[in-house]
């Protein structure tokens, strides 16, 4: 993206998703269907989830005609609060998708009836 006004190219710096699941206790799955008119990239796309860093993240599966996010979340917590991101790489941008509260051992959702966000 260019900075006309500067005559700089405004760089776009994808999120950090480090993390190793084995630093956690607690885990959950969520089924995450996102609606289409936000995905443009598809592939590239990733779904994570934020709570004092990076707790999961997923590229999408194709099902049915859907693009879902079979999302691992962990926390060293039983209940925890994380927020769920879209990082386009289409449109370069990070977009929130919302809280949820994660619950030790959780399954949200299934392929056929995925958490629509």
């Amino acid at each position: 993206m260019k900075d006309f006004k500067k005559g700089r190219i405004k760089r776009f710096v994808a999120p950090k998703l480090d993390f190793d699941y084995h630093d956690f206790e607690f885990n959950g799955c969520m089924w995450i269907e996102i609606d289409e008119d936000i995905i443009l990239g598809k592939y590239g796309d990733i779904v994570y989830g934020l709570a004092d860093g990076c707790v999961g993240y997923i590229t999408p599966l194709e099902f049915q005609g859907k693009h879902l996010f079979p999302l691992m979340l962990y926390s060293n917590h039983e209940t925890d609060y994380i927020e769920i991101k879209l990082y386009s790489r289409k449109r370069r941008k990070i977009i929130d998708l919302g809280e949820v509260e994660f619950t030790a051992n959780m399954i949200d959702g299934t392929p056929q009836e995925p958490i629509i966000l």
